[in-house]
């Protein structure tokens, strides 16, 4: 009996090992209400300017992920990675890099960061997945 009992428990582990290890599907469409901290080097100031920020992935292929990024004004392609254990990404675009992680359910958190020459800014916010 003992022996069955540390088989199970055994198994048991692994199982949630397993499902710990699985990556979460990112596909669809995910918003953000956010205010963005940019700097605008023309007018030599800061701008806290409230934006709605619409995130597509339309691909993902284990843990890596492709989409766009858009503001209803700009648009940028995006390729991202999330690490399967611990729900942390990154995703690259033209324009800057975003990290965060996976929130469950129908939430990201990203944090954003624009490095440009002249104009630069970050933002976080809390993404939905539009259902």
């Amino acid at each position: 009996m003992k022996r069955l009992t540390v088989s199970v428990a055994l198994l048991l582990l692994a199982a949630g090992g397993a499902a710990a290890d699985e990556v979460p599907d990112l596909r669809g469409t995910w918003v953000a209400e956010l205010v963005g901290n940019d700097y605008d080097a023309a007018a030599k100031a800061f701008t806290l300017e409230p934006k709605r920020v619409t995130f597509v992935v339309d691909r993902q292929g284990g843990g890596n992920f492709s989409g766009a990024f858009s503001t209803g004004v700009d648009s940028y392609a995006a390729v991202g990675s999330i690490h399967p254990r611990t729900g942390q990404f990154v995703i690259t675009s033209g324009i800057g890099l975003s990290y965060g992680a996976y929130a469950g359910g129908d939430e990201l958190d990203l944090c954003y960061d624009q490095i440009g020459q002249a104009d630069f800014g970050s933002s976080c916010a809390t993404y939905k997945r539009q259902r």
